[in-house]
C-alpha cells in the first residue's frame, strides 16, 4: 500500500472565481455553502469523461479544497462527510485539502482593524495581519493575489498569531474528528480510499496575498486603478508580523531563512493539530511554496514541507517545463515520498505524468484544475493512458 500512487483532479471549490464573476451554476458543481451540493454528479462527471478509475498500483483520486475560515466549520465538515460517503459508494479515493489562509474574507473580526464603519472591527486585530517592516504602521489592509488575473484580498495573516492560531484550532477540532472517525472506520482493504489529507496551500506569508508598495493607499479607490505588477519586481516581501510574534527576527531585511521558519512553525501546528485528532501520519501531505524573493526580502525554500514526523509526506506544486526548481525543494525530502500536490493542467501526456510518479520517489500528481481539463481530449487521454 505504501507504493500506491494517486493521479487525482482537484474540481476548483469556485471560491475565486464568485470573487470576480458571481455564483457558478453547473451540474457537477460542489458548493461548501450548499453541502448537499457534494453529491453524484460531481463523481460521474469525472469517471464519464475520464473512464476508468485506474488499478491497485496507480488509482484515479478527486481532490478538493476546503477554505475553512472563508465557510463556517460547520458546512465544512458537513461537506467532508457527504464527500467520504461518495468516496465509499463509488471506490475512488478522495484527497482533502484543508486551507485556513488564503481565503478568510468571511472573518473580518479577525482581520479589520482599520474601519470601525465595516464589520470586525477592532483595533486589536492588528496584530493579526501581516506587516512589510517591523513598525507596526506597516500593517497591510489590503493585498492582492494572482491566479489567472489579479483580485484584491484580504490582508495576509500573521500566521503566529495567537488569535489567528485559536480559529483556525476550533475549526480544526470540529473538521477532523469527522476525517478521522470515517477512516476509522474503513477495513484494511478500503484505507486507501482516503488518498491524503493536505495542510497548507502554498504556503507563504505573501506570495497568495502579496502587497505593493504604498498598496494601502489604494483601499479606497476601484480595483482598476490597482497596479499590475510582478511579485519578485514590484511587491513587498510579507512575514516581519509573524517573525517578531515568533522572536526569530526582529531588524533588517526578513530573510528566506526567517520566512522558511515562519512557514514552519505554521505547518507543525497544523501537524501537531492533526496528530491529536488521530490522522495517520502518513495521511499528512503538506504544501508550501519555493522561490519568489520580493523587493524587500523574502523567499523560500520549500523546507516547511518537511516534516519530523514520521510518514508526513513533503507537498510541493509544479507549474515549470521541466524539475531544476522542483528539484531544489525535492532535495529537502532526502529521498523520502513526496508529492506533486498541485501540477499544472495544460500540456500533459501519459508520458510526462509517468515520468513525473518516477520522478524521485513521487507518489501524487494533483492536476489543477478539473474544470480546465474537462474538455480537452488530449489531457484526458492522456490521464486514461497514465491509469490504465
Amino acid at each position: 500500500m505504501d507504493k500506491l500512487e494517486y493521479l487525482a483532479v482537484h474540481k476548483c471549490d469556485f471560491t475565486y472565481h464568485r470573487t470576480i464573476d458571481g455564483k457558478f451554476d453547473i451540474a457537477g458543481e460542489w458548493d461548501v455553502a450548499r453541502p448537499e451540493s457534494f453529491g453524484q454528479p460531481g463523481i460521474d462527471e469525472i469517471l464519464g469523461e475520464i473512464g476508468t478509475k485506474g488499478n491497485a498500483n496507480r488509482r484515479l483520486a478527486v481532490s478538493y479544497t476546503f477554505s475553512y475560515l472563508h465557510f463556517p466549520a460547520e458546512k465544512v465538515a458537513e461537506s467532508i462527510k457527504n464527500l467520504l460517503e461518495l468516496s465509499l459508494a463509488n471506490d475512488i479515493p478522495v484527497i482533502l485539502h484543508l486551507d485556513g489562509v488564503n481565503w478568510w474574507l468571511a472573518r473580518p473580526d479577525l482581520w479589520n482593524f482599520w474601519d470601525e464603519s465595516k464589520p470586525g472591527y477592532d483595533p486589536a486585530n492588528i496584530s493579526n495581519v501581516e506587516r512589510y517592516g517591523w513598525g507596526m504602521d506597516t500593517a497591510v489592509r489590503l493585498c492582492w493575489r494572482n491566479w489567472g488575473m489579479q483580485i484584491r484580498v484580504p490582508p495576509a495573516p500573521n500566521l503566529a498569531s495567537p488569535a489567528f492560531l485559536d480559529e483556525q484550532t476550533k475549526a480544526l477540532d470540529i473538521i477532523l474528528p469527522v476525517i478521522s472517525s470515517w477512516y476509522e472506520s474503513l477495513p484494511e482493504n478500503k484505507k486507501y480510499l482516503l488518498g491524503g489529507v493536505v495542510f497548507g496551500w502554498e504556503l507563504s506569508t505573501y506570495v497568495q496575498a502579496y502587497h505593493y508598495e504604498n498598496g494601502n493607499d489604494l483601499i479606497d479607490r476601484p480595483a482598476a486603478d490597482d497596479p499590475q505588477g510582478t511579485i519578485a519586481q514590484d511587491t513587498l516581501a510579507l512575514g516581519y508580523a509573524a517573525a517578531e510574534t515568533l522572536g526569530i527576527q526582529t531588524d533588517g531585511v526578513i530573510t528566506e531563512e526567517t520566512e522558511d521558519k515562519i512557514c514552519s512553525f505554521y505547518m507543525n501546528f497544523l501537524i501537531e493539530t492533526a496528530l491529536r485528532h488521530k490522522i495517520d501520519p502518513k495521511k499528512i501531505i503538506t504544501h508550501s511554496f519555493y522561490g519568489l524573493k520580493a523587493k524587500n526580502g523574502g523567499g523560500q525554500s520549500g523546507a516547511a514541507s518537511i516534516s519530523d514526523v514520521e510518514g508526513v509526506v513533503p507537498g510541493w506544486s509544479w507549474y515549470d517545463d521541466n524539475f531544476v526548481n522542483l528539484d531544489k525543494a525535492v532535495d529537502k525530502a532526502g529521498g523520502r515520498q513526496w508529492a506533486a500536490i498541485e501540477v499544472k493542467p495544460f500540456g500533459l501526456s501519459a508520458k510526462l505524468i509517468d515520468e513525473l510518479f518516477a520522478h524521485r520517489n513521487n507518489r501524487y500528481v494533483n492536476i489543477f484544475n478539473w474544470e480546465s481539463i474537462m474538455d480537452q481530449n488530449d489531457t484526458l487521454m492522456a490521464i486514461r493512458e497514465a491509469l490504465q
